[in-house]
């Protein structure tokens, strides 16, 4: 398993040509910004804690929709896609486990019992805020649920 790593500033493209909107979010959507052509995309894309990318059969991560992977990266972010197959999330896997630590913290939540709200196993969570592995993003699902966050929200 991979290590979970801060993002290096990365060179984002802001274009919104047509031919990119379709590239990402399919011939069937319709419109002419990111958000009007991902409300109307039938396209699924897969996501880890740390990247989003086109759905496919052999993914592991969660599926979303094109318009929670333009909610969860930023159209600057998703743009990438053509050019590199995936793109990173807002957040990031270390964001997003530095988020998750944080509101366990501030709800005054020992790491039991988070374990015990979300039906992890305390093992589990102690790997959700391990900054070193990315672990599956169901179990970091499952710990932002327990503390009451969206999983947009990581």
């Amino acid at each position: 398993m991979g290590r979970c790593s801060e993002s290096k500033e990365i060179k984002v493209k802001k274009d919104s040509s047509p031919i990119i909107l379709e590239w990402i979010f399919g011939s069937n959507s319709t419109g002419s910004t990111p958000a009007e052509r991902a409300a109307t995309s039938s396209r699924m894309f897969v996501r880890s804690l740390a990247q989003v990318a086109p759905d496919s059969d052999m993914a592991t991560g969660r599926r979303i929709t094109a318009s929670e992977a333009l909610a969860i990266c930023g159209w600057p972010l998703l743009s990438q896609i053509p050019d590199k197959g995936s793109s990173l999330t807002a957040i990031g896997c270390v964001g997003a486990k530095t988020k998750l630590k944080a509101a366990r913290e501030d709800l005054g939540l020992s790491p039991l019992d988070v374990a015990n709200r979300s039906g992890l196993t305390i093992e589990e969570v102690f790997e959700i805020e391990d900054h070193r592995m990315p672990g599956p993003i169901a179990n970091a699902e499952k710990m932002a649920m327990a503390l009451g966050l969206s999983i947009l929200d990581i």
